[in-house]
């Protein structure tokens, strides 16, 4: 799985494509270089999308929906702290299940200038839910 944004713009006539493997706006805005940290596939709970309890009312109306979190990694690709900052539709409890699932993630450490770093970074979490169970897709673009 990985998580990025691609901008593509006409400037002057001329096409330019920009790939940047994060999705924080001040950095994609800029064109900084960073790489925010990229989840460690096998590490979150999946199995949670299709025991939690939580996630019932989601599966009943077959609601697809979105996440959005601010995630803390440091340097050594650790997960400090998860912060969902908004769920969409509201009322399901996706971010409470989302931060069950996430809770033992491990990470592929964050970059800057080339360098590990601690950071703080933006992350999509879209699903779709059908008759047989969830699909999810970690991360995604503006």
């Amino acid at each position: 799985m990985f998580s990025g944004t691609v901008v593509f713009r006409v400037a002057d006539g001329r096409p330019h494509l920009r790939i940047y493997c994060n999705q924080n706006r001040n950095d994609v805005a800029k064109g900084n270089d960073f790489v925010a940290p990229q989840v460690v596939y096998n590490t979150p709970d999946w199995a949670a999308l299709e025991n939690d309890p939580i996630l019932q009312k989601v599966k009943t109306y077959l609601q697809n929906g979105a996440l959005e979190a601010s995630i803390t990694v440091d340097a050594n690709g650790t997960q400090k702290d998860l912060k969902v900052l908004l769920e969409d539709p509201p009322g399901f409890r996706l971010g409470e299940a989302f931060r069950k699932i996430y809770a033992t993630a491990k990470w592929i450490p964050g970059f800057r200038n080339g360098h590990p770093v601690d950071c703080t970074f933006d992350y999509a979490f879209y699903f779709k839910v059908w008759y047989i169970g969830f699909e999810h897709y970690g991360g995604g673009g503006q």
